[in-house]
């Protein structure tokens, strides 16, 4: 069972509502939150958006497709003389690529040209007018120093997808704190109207006293000044409860905007006269919590993201083959014959060496790279004692919320009484009015404090289920 079944049996829905009123629990706020609030969306916003770096990462490893069309005319004069008076050239090259995890990229490309000439005097020998040449070619390089057999490729892809498993809790403990303000907020604006009610209960007590007065004033049993103390306190009463309209009606416009929506009409909310002691709950594996997961693996990116930057500023090593076979005719199926025959191959086997030196730009980023590993592992560690200070800390406070609620509770009862006790005997006569109206007072004081210690204890019990990560599970079927 967990904390916040428990705030189930705070609400007291046995009653129906008036016609005219609307009931609000804390599981119609969240659902209008989550349904109809901006804050929803901009989370579900974020979350589209961290897809991108991971398939930007993965892109790497895209199928790559080529197509070069060309025609060239070529009437141009050289010192020496020219074979030819007029050259026309067109020129067709597709490509297919692909570089693979290993580090290895394959290349096979195709390319078709067609030469028509006009032969000068200039020309050594004759050559055909028009003339067809097939190539077919395929390119294998392999890195073996900077991304070596794929291995920077590889932890840059990693770290992303770690990166992005980070953001979707992330966006889940975002989810949590929506919930967190979307349920104190309504518990704000629930206490804040409990004490509207209890300052209206106050100046109806001080409207009836000075009835009470008048009437005693009129047979004569009236004390010097006690009508006049009875209508300031009364004046009193009435600037609190303006001043806690106001402070109502703009806890419920922004409970409102948080819902995305607008209600019409009165808000009823309703809360049992007692609340139930908080269940007992098993310890929680703190290495389970969503906080240090998420710390665990920015940690683990950060170190994958190491071996991507060690990897990218080493100097560039790569074999190169590539295997090719030619065919030429003076007819366009003749030659596309003969290319695919492979009668006239060409080998070619070779290293590829380049070096960048001078900035000091591969030190920095090596350095950089250690220090984001470090700060990574230095905010998981902080991550975990902060968890296990605020699991005591939230237990402690759970415990002290309930028994200041239970004394709340205590202190309201006995200031009920003896406001009884007082107003009797002010009846009586026996008593003076500045202590009735410090009976009124106090119990007034009583009140609020006890709607008061509601407030703050539901609002914990909300605080541990969210630190427990239970609270998303509870209030989104």
């Amino acid at each position: 069972m967990t904390i916040l079944l428990v705030l189930y049996f705070f609400l007291d829905l046995s009653g129906a509502s008036a016609a005219d009123e609307t009931q609000l629990t804390p599981q119609t706020v969240v659902d209008s939150v989550l349904k109809n609030g901006d804050d929803r969306k901009l989370i579900q916003l974020k979350s589209t958006q961290q897809w991108e770096p991971v398939f930007k990462a993965r892109s790497v490893f895209d199928v790559r497709l080529g197509l070069e069309v060309s025609h060239q005319i070529d009437q141009s004069e050289q010192l020496f003389g020219s074979p030819y008076l007029d050259s026309k050239t067109s020129y067709l090259k597709s490509s297919v690529g692909k570089k693979f995890s290993l580090g290895t990229d394959m290349e096979l490309s195709y390319w078709k040209t067609q030469q028509e000439t006009v032969q000068s005097v200039y020309s050594t020998g004759p050559i055909p007018s028009k003339q067809f040449q097939d190539v077919v070619e395929l390119q294998i390089r392999q890195s073996l120093w900077k991304n070596s057999f794929g291995y920077g490729d590889r932890a840059f892809v990693k770290a992303s997808e770690l990166t992005y498993e980070a953001q979707e809790l992330q966006n889940k403990e975002d989810l949590e704190e929506l919930i967190i303000r979307a349920l104190e907020m309504y518990w704000k604006t629930c206490i804040s109207k409990k004490r509207l009610e209890g300052l209206f209960e106050a100046r109806e007590r001080y409207e009836n006293l000075i009835k009470t007065i008048k009437t005693k004033r009129r047979v004569g049993y009236a004390r010097l000044a006690e009508l006049e103390q009875a209508q300031a306190e009364y004046e009193r009463v009435s600037q609190k409860v303006k001043l806690e309209s106001l402070e109502y009606l703009s806890q419920l416009d922004e409970l409102f905007k948080l819902m995305g929506r607008h209600i019409e009409g009165e808000i009823d909310f309703t809360i049992a006269d007692q609340l139930e002691k908080p269940a007992a709950l098993q310890d929680k594996d703190l290495n389970s919590l969503q906080v240090v997961t998420i710390a665990n693996l920015e940690l683990e990116a950060a170190g994958e993201a190491r071996k991507a930057k060690t990897s990218d500023v080493q100097p560039t090593l790569d074999a190169v083959l590539k295997g090719a076979s030619t065919g030429q005719d003076e007819d366009t199926q003749g030659s596309a014959n003969e290319v695919w025959s492979f009668k006239k191959p060409t080998y070619y086997a070779g290293l590829e060496f380049k070096l960048g030196f001078g900035s000091g730009y591969s030190r920095q980023a090596k350095n950089a790279a250690n220090a984001r590993l470090q700060e990574a592992s230095i905010k998981r560690k902080q991550v975990l004692e902060t968890a296990e200070n605020q699991n005591k800390k939230l237990q402690r406070k759970l415990n002290t919320e309930y028994a200041l609620y239970v004394s709340s509770s205590d202190a309201l009862k006995y200031r009920r009484a003896a406001y009884k006790v007082l107003k009797k005997g002010f009846l009586q006569g026996n008593i003076d009015i500045s202590d009735l109206i410090s009976a009124y007072n106090s119990l007034t004081e009583a009140q609020l404090e006890q709607i008061k210690s509601i407030g703050s204890y539901i609002t914990t019990l909300n605080e541990y289920a969210a630190f427990r990560d239970e609270l998303v599970a509870n209030y989104v079927k």
